[in-house]
């Protein structure tokens, strides 16, 4: 097992082994914040040009990445939803003639643009048909609008082509096209000229919009805006929808991305296994919210994760205290009436939930967000409409809880302890919490997500369960499980009490 303490000294000093008991309230019927969360809370993004490193073909599946995903919708119900899409489907154009490779990249900054072009051809939507009962979100290629595709055709050609091999190839699968990757950042890419207002934006986007609506995908629905709200020298979010982007009602959900934010200098303890830190993040979508509440549209992260970048390792992106804000971070979303969140995916990155393929730093496995994802899944259950409440507790910091509810009854209720306790730094403190579930419960299974410590890359087990590549990610009893990994325990006089360890989370299933 892999450890890394670089990050022991911003450990919190912790006096004795044992902090002091919270009697936590579940209360027994969803209170009036409740928010019913979507079976689909928890889904992904993944890299445009990298979407057969991902599924593979129907001739020869990635079925490691098939069962990743199945391990989710056979908890919930509902497979995720897969945005394909991110920074390259801008770079992207469609050749006709390339069908001894799915996507090609010529390594030129074509066009003066400050990255390579991606070619793709027929073979390349084959993929879309690899992840059973799925739908997606399809990328299209505005930033190219109004210049030429580096092959003699007009990028006006090979947006309609790939948009017509999309909708051809999903059918009943697409769920949302999408126009453009982060517009906001096209005069830092070189994309646009500056200033790049919302109005030159919005006319853009809805003349690409309206061409592939009157030609080959019909009336498909579109989500945007997709900012990264980050600062980019382009038009600012909400504003397009003041420009009048939904005038001709083609969005159907609003998106927008979130990191919580650069790498460099970035801190476990401070920057993710922070409760406060996640509330101030989700603050800003919140307030976006409020100012297009007139457009009366569902709210999505449809690209967001740790650390922008493509995360960071070194005890950051890959770890347990990783997987740990990845719960919290969703769980605060959904209860903030975020409807979904899809996780960004690409090869090499320390955030992924799993590497579909050996790259340069990582081999093809498992990493540690995945574990939270799928803790955050059972939260959300299989029944229909859950519906999910915060409950507050005495360390906010540091601390989060969550009451599921099905049926109007209490069902769920999962802790989050993010402490941060690094492997092998001395002892690691614990904390009970006297659960109150009320009368009518008899019994309580608690599973823990559990490692050596907040900063293990590997080792992590979700209720004795771990989803590793030695089984292609089905889920196996992992040998050397802690004793206490999935527990059933009684229910004493509407009480369940559950002692966790620092950077620990654990589900209490009622009956």
């Amino acid at each position: 097992m892999r450890h890394n303490s670089s990050f022991a000294g911003s450990i919190l000093a912790l006096a004795s082994a044992a902090l002091a008991a919270e009697s936590v309230p579940a209360a027994a019927t969803p209170p009036s914040d409740a928010v019913t969360v979507e079976k689909q809370l928890v889904s992904y993004s993944i890299q445009y040009q990298q979407l057969v490193d991902w599924a593979g073909t129907p001739d020869a599946p990635n079925d490691y990445s098939v069962n990743m995903l199945k391990n989710l919708g056979s908890i919930t119900g509902k497979m995720p939803i897969i945005r394909v899409g991110g920074t390259t489907q801008d770079d992207t154009v469609y050749h006709a003639g390339q069908t001894d490779v799915p996507v090609y990249s010529n390594g030129n900054n074509d066009q003066g643009y400050k990255r390579p072009t991606q070619y793709i051809g027929p073979g390349f939507f084959d993929s879309y048909q690899v992840f059973p009962n799925t739908s997606y979100i399809a990328g299209l290629n505005l930033a190219r609008q109004g210049t030429n595709s580096g092959d003699g055709s007009s990028a006006r050609d090979s947006l309609l082509a790939i948009a017509e091999q999309s909708c051809a190839a999903l059918g009943d699968n697409l769920h949302l096209l999408e126009m453009g990757n982060e517009p906001d950042l096209y005069v830092n890419y070189g994309r646009r000229d500056n200033p790049y207002t919302a109005d030159e934006y919005v006319s853009e986007w809805k003349d690409a919009v309206a061409a592939v609506r009157a030609g080959p995908c019909g009336n498909a629905p579109f989500f945007a805006n997709s900012f990264t709200g980050a600062g980019g020298a382009g038009p600012k979010p909400g504003d397009s929808f003041n420009a009048g982007q939904n005038s001709d009602n083609a969005i159907t959900e609003v998106s927008e991305h979130n990191y919580m934010r650069a790498a460099s200098g970035a801190s476990l303890q401070d920057d993710l296994m922070s409760h406060p830190a996640i509330t101030a993040k989700i603050a800003g979508h919140t307030d976006l919210m409020s100012t297009i509440a007139s457009q009366n549209l569902p709210y999505t992260l449809g690209e967001c994760n740790s650390l922008y970048g493509g995360g960071a390792n070194q005890g950051l992106s890959d770890v347990l205290g990783s997987a740990l804000w990845a719960i919290d971070f969703t769980l605060w979303a959904a209860v903030s009436n975020i409807r979904r969140l899809h996780f960004h995916q690409a090869l090499n990155n320390p955030y992924n939930a799993w590497a579909p393929a050996a790259s340069t730093d990582y081999p093809k496995g498992t990493l540690a967000s995945y574990y939270g994802h799928v803790f955050t899944a059972r939260v959300v259950g299989s029944e229909p409409d859950v519906q999910l409440a915060n409950i507050p507790l005495a360390d906010s910091n540091y601390e989060a809880a969550y009451a599921a509810y099905a049926g109007g009854k209490l069902a769920r209720v999962a802790v989050v302890n993010m402490r941060q306790y690094n492997a092998g730094s001395g002892t690691r403190a614990t904390k009970t919490y006297d659960v109150q579930v009320g009368e009518g419960f008899t019994t309580a299974k608690i599973e823990r997500l559990q490692a050596a410590g907040s900063d293990s890359t590997t080792g992590l087990t979700l209720g004795g369960m771990e989803f590793e590549v030695g089984t292609l990610g089905v889920p196996a009893a992992a040998a050397g499980a802690p004793s206490n990994s999935v527990e059933t325990v009684s229910v004493q006089g509407g009480v369940v009490s559950v002692t966790t360890e620092s950077s620990e989370a654990v589900l209490i299933t009622l009956s």
